[in-house]
């Protein structure tokens, strides 16, 4: 009688556990067309932020940063906290204002740019460079050989800088992610003005200055970092070289390990590392009126008309397809990305976005801010002049 049950019950058994998967599979479902179509409501970090701040936000001094104005200061939310690069140097507060970590030196007009782990600060024409890990440690507090033009620091922590030094008209050098110098090379030809490495170190991406018949030009050139190459002008190398025509060169920056973009005065540019073109954008009769890099993506703000605060708001993928795209209607002042999200200050307030420019928050109070600086998990930084203040959605 037992060994006739065993059949029956490995049998209902089955059911069950085929009636368990289906219902597993349709709530993944209905969870991911919810989190899709209300990007507002059901949102990952949105759930990761009320755990996390758990009301702190309401709290007077919470997410409060002090610091000395100055007009020229740069700003980065990074770790817990935010980078203030001045004149005088480089400083890490944490969330609660308190100060952690001041590298020291000239910078007359400090860029700041990091990662998850790294935060670095130079000056276009200082040789003086910054860096501090998001533990608080100073990895970076000395002179180079030559004065900055540019820098990249990718997500991964690969850094690449160029200065011009003597003996050559512009020197490139990658630091890996362990701070160290990896790869070097020399231009005697090129005045080197805009750089970009990628992701794993494998290439960089430099563009040179060149003239031909009295005509100013830009010569965007892409490198392997693990072939030893002295100097740019080398005619053995495998360096791939593309000319952009008179086109003024704003920005590069590596999307993926084998895709980067060229932010140029005209137009917007995608390439590999092959040099295929992948795709172009013009302004046409509008402007860029500012952009950032979020992770693997592209936000740029263009203006629709001269006369106007009219803009539209576009993501790029790192092929330069289309993510997807806002129309704003009041002045904006400036667009920031982190991780996969994105924040815009406006003259009326804050919006906050995803990577796909679905909005998920908007606030009218901007507390005075001049400047917006998303933050990964989806809340983001208000600056003004000498404090900043968190906003938390």
């Amino acid at each position: 009688m037992s060994d006739n049950l065993v059949p029956k019950r490995n049998g209902r058994l089955k059911k069950v556990l085929g009636w368990f998967a289906l219902f597993l599979i349709g709530a993944v479902v209905v969870v991911a067309l919810l989190f899709t179509l209300f990007p507002k409501t059901f949102n990952m970090d949105r759930i990761s932020r009320f755990f996390s701040y758990l009301g702190r936000e309401n709290d007077e001094d919470f997410g409060l940063i002090a610091y000395d104005a100055n007009a020229t200061n740069d700003y980065a939310a990074f770790a817990d906290g935010m980078l203030v690069g001045s004149s005088g140097g480089l400083t890490l507060f944490d969330i609660s204002g308190g100060s952690i970590a001041v590298a020291q030196g000239s910078l007359p007009e400090p860029i700041v740019e990091c990662c998850d782990k790294l935060g670095v600060c130079y000056s276009p024409g200082s040789s003086y460079l910054a860096g501090v890990t998001s533990d608080g440690e100073i990895v970076f507090d000395q002179n180079l050989q030559g004065t900055v033009t540019d820098a990249d620091l990718n997500g991964d922590g690969w850094f690449c800088c160029l200065t011009l030094e003597s003996g050559a008209k512009s020197a490139a050098t990658v630091y890996n992610p362990s701070q160290e110098a990896c790869f070097r090379l020399s231009s005697r030809t090129q005045y080197l003005n805009v750089c970009a490495v990628s992701p794993n170190g494998g290439c960089i991406a430099v563009v040179g200055l060149g003239e031909l018949d009295s005509a100013f030009r830009s010569v965007l050139t892409v490198l392997r970092t693990d072939e030893a190459l002295q100097d740019l002008d080398g005619k053995d190398s495998s360096a791939l070289r593309l000319d952009l025509g008179n086109e003024v060169v704003y920005d590069m920056k590596f999307l993926s390990d084998e895709r980067f973009c060229v932010v140029g005065q005209t137009k917007l540019r995608f390439y590999d590392v092959s040099g295929s073109l992948l795709s172009e954008q013009s302004y046409a009769e509008g402007s860029l009126r500012d952009f950032d890099f979020g992770s693997g993506f592209l936000i740029a703000a263009f203006r629709r008309n001269q006369g106007g605060d009219d803009y539209t708001l576009t993501a790029f993928d790192p092929t330069g397809a289309e993510l997807g795209s806002a129309e704003l209607t009041d002045h904006l002042r400036n667009v920031s990305a982190a991780g996969n999200n994105l924040a815009v200050l406006t003259d009326q307030g804050i919006e906050l976005y995803n990577s796909k420019l679905q909005r998920y928050n908007q606030s009218g109070t901007a507390f005075a801010a001049t400047a917006v600086l998303a933050r990964p998990d989806g809340t983001a930084f208000l600056v003004g002049n000498s404090r900043t203040r968190l906003y938390v959605p």
